[in-house]
């Protein structure tokens, strides 16, 4: 299941009855909001939209295709206008390999015509990626078509072309959008989908053994990395008075490695409760200020370059951890505390990838979070964040609820005992978007999760919005 940050959703059509329905002539209406965009940021003139629709009404296709096959748009200037707008996901298929169920979603001359190929499944809602996730006409006809909701999400022009060439077998698409007729190359290409890519190592999910040795490194990981900004600010409260314990609880709060950390410590033999400290707060308790900074001076620090990668990722996690201790006190699943430290370590698998993948985990989109990151990072990694961070957490002897809550919140009733905090994790970071606001419209498989927690969708929104 991926993660809608707003893109376009349109209502699921009723199914066909079977009666005659009239045909339409291509339309451009669809196309309006996009060409307002690219006017308004002097990509093209309003000439060469005039001229692009001429070629439209007689021969067809994608309006935005015609300007770049004119040479009046660049693709990549199109692509990094629209990723841009306001709640844009992008996802890069670099790496994506699909399976024969879902390259026949859709028929072949629909994906290359709408430049718009399904990706994920989860129940009734389909997972697009689209060069124009703005073409509404293209979504309607999709969901017509399979009878699914749409979500569609941003990929590059050359990702696509990519993609219809390994799954497809089709090269470049023709003039106007028309489908060129399969090469000996492409049709190579799409036998060889599962061999290396021309440049570069394979992606890990396509070896099974890298895949588990990659599952081994992540278990024997024994540190993470912090920022140098998250370091200092603990240096700084030592020694500031009553307050500064909890001052410190809220910097580890905005930063998951160090929260792993001081956990996985406070958890070890030596403090006489191992696997029984299942807060931060008690965590910082038995540690102390002077153990707490000694902790955060001593953890190897992240480059600035990932660090940035990851900020958007930390953030959702600070966020997602304060709505589930919210929600805790309102459901009665676990403490307020637990619940906090759960939401606060979900994301803590994705640094565990990154410390151990580094170049390959900058590839991937640092505005995805939660189960849409998830499902990113098993496309390159054969291993999502969930797992990860279920792996190391139970490595590093943090309580079961913690990790198990974790590894399993994508597919809570695999979580056993702690189903219901993997439930309640589930429903928090699906209900918090990347910009830390409530996600409207939670799908069914949510809503049903918030019933079975005896929460409503209003009390979701209201600590959504309540919490920091």
């Amino acid at each position: 299941m991926l993660i809608d940050t707003g893109a376009h959703e349109e209502p699921v059509p009723e199914p066909h009855t079977g009666e005659p329905q009239e045909t339409k002539p291509p339309e451009t209406k669809g196309t309006d909001p996009l060409v307002q965009l690219l006017t308004a940021a002097g990509l093209v003139s309003r000439e060469h939209v005039a001229e692009a629709r001429e070629i439209l009404e007689k021969s067809g296709g994608k309006l935005f295709d015609i300007l770049i096959r004119q040479g009046h748009l660049k693709k990549e200037a199109l692509h990094s206008l629209l990723s841009r707008q306001p709640g844009a996901a992008g996802i890069s298929l670099a790496h994506f390999t699909l399976g024969r169920e879902m390259v026949s979603v859709l028929p072949q001359e629909m994906v290359v015509r709408n430049f718009a190929i399904p990706i994920d499944r989860l129940g009734k809602l389909l997972t697009v990626a689209m060069v124009c996730p703005l073409d509404m006409e293209a979504i309607s006809e999709i969901q017509e078509t399979t009878g699914l909701r749409v979500k569609p999400m941003l990929c590059s022009h050359d990702d696509f072309q990519a993609m219809l060439q390994k799954h497809y077998r089709v090269a470049e698409t023709g003039d106007m959008g028309g489908p060129a007729a399969p090469t000996g190359a492409a049709k190579a290409a799409g036998e060889a989908a599962g061999g290396p890519p021309p440049s570069g190592r394979p992606p890990l999910h396509r070896d099974p053994i890298l895949v588990e040795e990659l599952r081994q490194r992540v278990r024997e990981t024994q540190r993470l990395e912090v920022g140098a900004k998250t370091a200092a600010q603990i240096t700084a409260l030592v020694g500031t008075g009553g307050d500064s314990l909890r001052l410190m609880a809220d910097v580890a709060a905005a930063s998951p490695p160090l929260a792993a950390t001081l956990l996985a410590t406070a958890n070890s033999a030596a403090y006489g409760m191992p696997g029984m400290v299942d807060s931060l707060p008690m965590a910082m308790a038995l540690l102390g200020e002077h153990g707490v900074n000694l902790i955060a001076s001593n953890m190897r620090q992240c480059d600035s370059a990932m660090e940035r990668h990851l900020a958007l990722a930390a953030r959702h996690a600070r966020k997602v951890g304060n709505v589930a201790s919210a929600l805790a006190g309102r459901c009665g699943v676990c403490a307020p505390g637990t619940a906090q430290a759960a939401g606060l370590l979900y994301a803590a698998g994705s640094f565990a990838l990154a410390v151990n993948e580094p170049e390959e985990y900058r590839k991937l989109d640092r505005h995805l979070v939660g189960a849409g990151r998830n499902v990113a990072e098993k496309q390159v990694f054969g291993l999502g964040h969930a797992e990860a961070g279920g792996l190391l957490l139970a490595r590093w002897g943090i309580p079961a609820p913690l990790h198990e809550s974790v590894r399993h919140y994508a597919n809570p009733d695999k979580a056993g005992d702690f189903g219901d905090i993997a439930r309640l994790l589930a429903v928090t970071i699906a209900c918090v978007n990347v910009e830390g606001a409530y996600e409207e419209e939670p799908e069914p498989e949510i809503l049903a999760l918030m019933d079975r927690l005896g929460l409503t969708e209003e009390t979701v929104r209201g600590a959504v919005s309540a919490s920091g």
